[in-house]
């Protein structure tokens, strides 16, 4: 608790106040995950994160590599829960049933990258079916069902629990988090 408390204090001095960096993003989110106290139980074998960008969107994919490649070099033998964890980088089609993101990956959260469009609507329903896990520093997306968000706050990252959406997709967060982040109902 007490290194995320920490990364969620001390951003460094001169970044853009609009944007959260992809490392940030990354550290927190893993260790968001290893407060969620039901995920040992739902997790059968490695834990799998999917980064899901519009296909055709440079804006998408641009911010879909940058994100990526934060949650590589972050992840390196990371375990959650005693699960190694594995990342896919998914290019989902403007026009296609969001089922294409999540056919044959096994995935147990989703980092939705920004400049999505009308598909990320649907993708979210998809997700919250396959009780899957969502990510994004897109606050328009918590209105849409992503279950975790980040935003800036007074120049600091603050999390965003949505707990009805997270408790239907089978997360348990522990109170410590949930006293520590912006949860909505």
């Amino acid at each position: 608790m007490t290194t995320l408390v920490m990364l969620l204090r001390f951003m460094p001095e001169g970044l853009a106040a609009t944007e959260i960096p992809a490392d940030f993003q990354a550290i927190i989110f893993l260790k968001v995950l290893k407060f969620d106290r039901s995920l040992e139980a739902r997790v059968k074998s490695d834990f799998t994160i999917g980064i899901v960008h519009i296909d055709g969107s440079e804006s998408s994919k641009e911010h879909c590599k940058e994100i990526a490649g934060k949650f590589k070099e972050k992840i390196g033998s990371e375990k959650l829960h005693g699960k190694s964890v594995r990342l896919v980088e998914i290019a989902m089609p403007a026009t296609a049933d969001p089922a294409v993101v999540f056919d044959a990956k096994d995935l147990n959260a989703l980092y939705v990258c920004k400049n999505m469009g009308e598909p990320a609507s649907k993708l979210l329903l998809m997700a919250k079916e396959k009780k899957v896990l969502t990510y994004s520093d897109s606050r328009d997306y918590l209105d849409k069902g992503l279950s975790i968000g980040i935003k800036l706050e007074s120049g600091k990252p603050k999390i965003i629990i949505n707990k009805k959406v997270s408790d239907e997709m089978g997360a348990s967060f522990d109170p410590r988090l949930l006293q520590l982040a912006e949860v909505l109902e």
